[in-house]
């Protein structure tokens, strides 16, 4: 049999689990269960057996940690070879011809003291390990490798340059997470599917982890892949401790319907991990049986994979980015919560620049830890009494990761659809001297974060009934001395779930420019940022006091040359409509800065851009 073949006509079973289902037939857990392929081959032919009758198409090699590294600690690691090849032959008696026999490579864990290469010592000995191993079930005679259970990037890459080494042996790749599905803290499944099909897997999915939440969203992910084929072995369940004994708590019949619903996002392969038995395998082929009947089983079904349901996530691109107005420049205009609960004034001036064009309103949380009304609550209203859009801006500093969640749910119920993911300024003394903030994630956390709540789950896991749909915006530092490193944090962004950027007040046409042209090819909408500055003071505060802003010498010299008050601030709002006149063509957008919260300032800007572009549409 063909592996690539069959999986292309039509939906595999996969086996169910080895090492927890030998349990529960008497072999106890302090034996060697590897090793078994030479010590008791008996019972591990029995295993095989089972799966074959309970109506597998494949079946996995007893041989999840049969590696040299693994073995060494139950004295067989020079037996790493004959131990594989034992486990083939022993899984290829059980299959015969109609049944395919996969070799299982599990992960190899690291050691923590070095970076993890394939030029690194540990690296290379990985590598190595895995190439013995792999080489080993090919002379058994399997028809694929399976690398299961791997729970990060460079130890996967590891394991798959291993395995080209025995092209054309078909590889799967599967990845293993928590409960609560792909960690925020490390790239998504698109990408990690992407990258394992590039280094020469046929096949990506995901086995064991928690259940099936973390394996749905696994698939969810990968399923954006065009042309990806998808394999998935969830556990029964999540494990829990009764009476001093770890049960997977799924059922048989549980189980198989939760399989099922695996296969609308693409699974081409599906079996069982850890907790699962038989009976399991044997639930899940009757109801594939009753769902797609045996005589239509080997027609040709497309490889591709199907796209995840629309009712995942109501927008792409969130509720804010997905209703601009495509004929504009959209502009954002920051106008800050006051510091007493009195929103008068902040509504006033969300209706003023609503009605000069502007598209949102954006709302700091506590800028430069100074307290202030909350901005998801004061947006909210804002949104409700001012009709326009807001962006409330929501800090690491100040919250916990169930507090994040929180008032990310309180945003979407308030009818907020964006939010501005950022770190937080550093404390200092504010206005509490004994808070020292919280960072129990950073920027690019809580940008995955709000993803996640845009796919339908929390962190924990746990289903929402409806999903969120806010466009996730960050900050870019645009005056950065490193650009460079400011555009690989940003693609971190981008890749953790960001759709749009707001930068810091830029001041030079130049910078504007060298950024544009820096983040080619980053997808990602940016507002640049534009401060109109009212005095020389201000125009010092700026500059030496607020983290990331640079203000050229030219600008401080206009400023200070140009007489009175009322001349310094009108000399300032024209440095930044001669800015703007400038660079709007090349521009995704503009952030207008209100500065001490003056917003008819920069609402005078949203009027002069918006006069321009009535202008050039009438010409």
């Amino acid at each position: 049999m063909n592996f690539l073949e069959e999986i292309k006509d039509r939906i595999l079973v996969g086996d169910g689990a080895m090492g927890t289902y030998l349990l529960t037939r008497g072999v106890g857990p302090g034996r060697n269960f590897e090793a078994l392929s030479l010590t008791d081959p008996a019972v591990v032919r029995a295993v095989h057996q089972e799966y074959v009758a309970a109506g597998a198409d494949l079946i996995e090699t007893n041989t999840f940690g049969a590696n040299r590294i693994r073995l060494r600690a139950g004295g067989y690691g020079r037996q790493a070879a004959k131990i594989n090849r034992a486990a083939a032959r022993l899984a290829r008696e059980a299959a015969g011809d109609k049944v395919l026999v996969a070799g299982a490579v599990g992960m190899i864990p690291a050691p923590d003291r070095e970076p993890l290469s394939s030029k690194s010592p540990a690296g290379k000995e990985l590598r190595e390990a895995y190439r013995e191993q792999i080489g080993a079930l090919a002379e058994g005679g399997v028809d694929l490798i399976i690398l299961e259970t791997f729970e990060e990037w460079e130890n996967l890459s590891l394991a798959l340059q291993a395995a080209r080494d025995f092209a054309p042996l078909p590889v799967v790749a599967q990845m293993a997470h928590s409960h609560r599905g792909l960690i925020i803290f490390g790239p998504t499944a698109e990408d990690y599917c992407r990258r394992a099909l590039a280094a020469g897997a046929a096949v990506f999915g995901s086995n064991c982890g928690g259940g099936f939440a973390s394996v749905r969203e696994v698939l969810r992910g990968a399923a954006r892949v065009e042309g990806a084929t998808l394999s998935a072995f969830a556990n029964a369940g999540v494990p829990e401790l009764v009476q001093g004994r770890i049960i997977y708590p799924a059922e048989p019949e549980y189980f198989a319907r939760k399989c099922l619903e695996l296969l609308p996002l693409g699974a081409r392969l599906v079996g069982g991990c850890c907790g699962t038995t038989p009976r399991h395998i044997r639930a899940l082929r009757r109801a594939l049986d009753r769902r797609v009947p045996p005589s239509a089983r080997s027609r040709p079904r497309p490889a591709a994979a199907a796209p995840p349901p629309p009712s995942l996530r109501l927008s792409a691109e969130g509720g804010f980015l997905a209703g601009l107005r495509r004929d504009r420049l959209p502009i954002i205009v920051e106008i800050d919560p006051p510091a007493s609960p009195e929103l008068e004034r902040v509504i006033e001036g969300a209706v003023a620049v609503k009605n000069a064009g502007a598209d949102a309103v954006s709302m700091a949380e506590n800028p430069l830890a100074a307290l202030r009304v909350g901005p998801i609550s004061a947006g909210a209203e804002v949104r409700r009494r001012a009709g326009i859009q807001v962006i409330p801006h929501l800090t690491t500093r100040d919250h916990s990761v169930l507090g994040l969640q929180s008032l990310l749910l309180g945003a979407a119920v308030g009818g907020l659809e964006a939010v501005l993911a950022v770190t937080g300024d550093p404390v200092g003394k504010g206005d509490g001297t004994e808070n020292r903030g919280v960072f129990a994630i950073n920027s690019i956390h809580l940008a995955g974060l709000a993803d996640q709540l845009n796919r339908g789950h929390l962190f924990s896991g746990k289903a929402l009934a409806r999903p969120t749909d806010l466009s996730i915006g960050v900050a870019f530092n645009a005056n950065a001395v490193n650009l460079k490193a400011e555009v690989a944090k940003l693609r971190k962004k981008v890749a953790a779930g960001a759709r749009f950027a707001m930068t810091q007040p830029v001041f030079s046409a130049g910078r504007v420019r060298e950024v544009t042209a820096a983040c080619a090819g980053v997808e990602v909408m940016i507002f640049i940022g534009i401060y109109p500055l009212i005095s020389p003071a201000n125009a010092e505060f700026m500059a030496n006091e607020v983290p990331g802003i640079t203000i050229p010498e030219e600008v401080k010299s206009r400023l200070a040359a140009a007489g009175d008050r009322a001349a310094r601030r009108r000399a300032g709002l024209e440095i930044a409509a001669e800015l703007i006149e400038e660079i709007k063509g090349e521009i995704d957008g503009l952030y207008l800065v209100s500065p001490l919260n003056l917003w008819s300032i920069p609402r005078e800007l949203v009027r002069r851009v918006r006069s321009g572009e009535k202008t050039k549409t009438l010409d």
